[in-house]
């Protein structure tokens, strides 16, 4: 390439070329059909291979005082003309070319035009070169999926603040701020949001200019790649570089630190009934109801870890919670809304809060294993006096303490030390909640007798490989709570959305009507239920079937006189094989 650029300048003495401007070429186009260019000035080859996110240095171009003509081709093929701009270069100025946009638009959801862009005033130097203030930038916006201007602005203790570029629209350059080069810049580029006040994309960053060695330097700055990357052919993700006059690859200006969080609204005070959530002046959520929650977001936060959460009400606009979380890059996080935000409301209360979890999956920890299904427990009922216990049994996995002395609030892995408890997705998981100080089937610490049994259907459902949250929501006791949620039990996947129901699942009158009497039980046992039409089974702790096929009426009695004591649980399934649930059985 140096080879020909010298014959080229050789040439252009020869022909008697007067006039001179130097002009840096930059390719900011994430289209990969044109991820290299060549770049032709008057017909001769100036760059040879341009890549994406690189740039030449300024290199001088003679000219005669004519229009001169600037053509991009592809790298393979000099007769395939991308671009083709005639302009009228002045004499010793310097510009900028940035070829920005995307060419094959058919390819991307998210399209700009693609052109060059030229910008005549480049500086090779800072102007005013001083100890204090010694370097100037730039701001190009190449950027792809926004739908306002970006605003890109800037603090330093010298020269705090000043605006980079104010409403930059894709292709728009700036024009130079003053710096200096010996602090950081903490910068931030965002999108403004139709709420006034609240911006919908900050995108924080430190130019640690005293260590790039960018004294007495001017740089543009280039805000580059795509919005939504996900949409894109997985192009390259929205970020912020900069290049000297030198050229070269973009330099990444900090490398892009983000979190992913779940959202999780799980508080059953209706006053609160729907609420925004906010990071770092950022929607995330817009609406998010009691007992639903987000996808796993990326949340992406400056150098200093911290990220500003607040909750805010759907109706009224009032801040909730407002709380600065510090967050470890590419960690995973539930924050779960819990409590009572109306304390005068309601009879029984918890304090209202954003509660989190560090350590979060988005899968499960053994895929594609007989054991491919993970959970993790959080506790966000209300009412209840004691710690909740909840374990489970499975042929796989029996039996496993999910959650051993849960109080309200608590994840289980912060009382137990452990991380989620592992099943099988190809089998029925029957839990039990209560409080037994961790021994299942013992006896009850207190007279609270909350007993309740349930089956997961896991194969059913879908949750193959899958991790999930179980959450413990509503009132023990909702007849002194405004009628509110009843206490059930409820979880949610990674992709978010509503609550699925642990429980019955159905809403089969059958299924939510059964008793067990008594219980526990010594020879035999009578089971009641709603109506008839149900057949009953009847297995052990290790999931061995004893009993099946057992025909139930309105009222059966059944003789288990002849099984050893210990604890079964008798599962319910109505005639047409679609809906179950599960209730412990302990035989003395």
């Amino acid at each position: 390439m140096k080879l020909k650029l010298l014959l080229l300048f050789i040439g252009c003495i020869q022909l008697g070329y007067s006039q001179t401007a130097k002009i840096q070429f930059i390719h900011n186009a994430p289209d990969i059909s044109i991820e290299e260019v060549d770049v032709y000035v008057d017909g001769n080859l100036i760059v040879d291979n341009l890549n994406f996110k690189t740039g030449s240095a300024f290199l001088d171009i003679p000219f005669d005082g004519d229009q001169t003509q600037i053509v991009i081709t592809r790298s393979t093929d000099e007769n395939d003309v991308l671009i083709s701009r005639e302009h009228m270069l002045i004499d010793q100025e310097n510009y900028y070319v940035v070829i920005d946009g995307i060419f094959d638009a058919d390819s991307y959801l998210d399209v700009a035009p693609f052109d060059m862009y030229i910008y005549e005033g480049a500086r090779l130097e800072a102007i005013n070169p001083e100890p204090f203030l010694d370097i100037d930038i730039m701001v190009h916006n190449g950027s792809i999926g926004f739908d306002t201007t970006l605003i890109v602005e800037g603090c330093q203790i010298l020269t705090a603040p000043i605006e980079f570029g104010n409403s930059v629209s894709f292709s728009e350059y700036s024009g130079y701020s003053t710096w200096a080069s010996n602090e950081d810049i903490g910068c931030v580029a965002r999108e403004s949001y139709s709420v006034p006040g609240y911006f919908y994309f900050p995108y924080n960053f430190p130019l640690a200019s005293g260590n790039l060695g960018l004294e007495n330097q001017a740089i543009i700055m280039l805000l580059s790649g795509f919005r939504h990357p996900e949409n894109n052919n997985d192009g390259e993700p929205f970020n912020t570089w900069y290049l000297t006059p030198e050229g070269g690859d973009f330099i990444l200006l900090s490398e892009q630190r983000s979190s992913n969080i779940q959202f999780v609204h799980n508080s059953p005070d209706t006053s609160v009934s729907e609420v925004i959530v906010y990071v770092d002046e950022m929607i995330v959520a817009d609406d998010l109801s009691y007992k639903n929650g987000t996808p796993f977001l990326n949340v992406p936060f400056g150098p200093d870890n911290i990220v500003n959460i607040y909750i805010v009400d759907s109706n009224t606009g009032d801040i909730l919670i407002n709380r600065f979380v510090d967050l470890i890059d590419q960690e995973n996080y539930y924050m779960v809304i819990d409590g009572i935000f109306d304390t005068d409301a309601y009879t029984d209360v918890e304090p209202f809060g954003l509660h989190t979890y560090i350590g979060a999956q988005l899968e499960a920890s053994v895929p594609e294993s007989d054991l491919d299904l993970d959970i993790l427990v959080h506790h966000g009922a209300i009412g209840l006096d004691h710690t909740l216990d909840v374990q489970g049994t499975q042929t796989l996995a029996f039996p496993l303490e999910m959650g051993r002395l849960l109080s309200f609030s608590d994840y289980s892995e912060e009382v137990e030390g452990a991380p989620y408890s592992v099943w099988s997705s190809q089998g029925d998981i029957a839990v039990e909640i209560g409080d037994y100080g961790g021994n299942i089937g013992g006896d009850l610490l207190s007279e609270f007798s909350f007993d309740f049994n349930f089956p997961l259907f896991s194969e059913d459902l879908g949750l193959e490989n899958q991790a999930i949250l179980m959450l413990l929501s509503g009132f023990e006791d909702p007849t002194v709570n405004n009628e509110g949620q009843p206490f059930d039990v409820f979880y949610l996947t990674p992709e978010g959305g509503n609550f699925r129901s642990a429980t019955l699942g159905l809403d089969d009158t059958t299924l939510q009507s059964i008793s067990i009497i008594p219980n526990p039980i010594t020879d035999l046992v009578t089971i009641k239920i709603a109506s008839s039409d149900a057949i009953g089974v009847i297995y052990d702790m290790q999931g061995r079937l004893i009993r099946e096929n057992i025909l139930l009426q309105e009222e059966t009695v059944i003789d288990l006189s002849k099984l050893a004591s210990g604890v079964y649980f008798f599962k319910l399934i109505d005639q047409n094989n679609n809906a179950s649930t599960v209730r412990r059985i302990i035989k003395r």
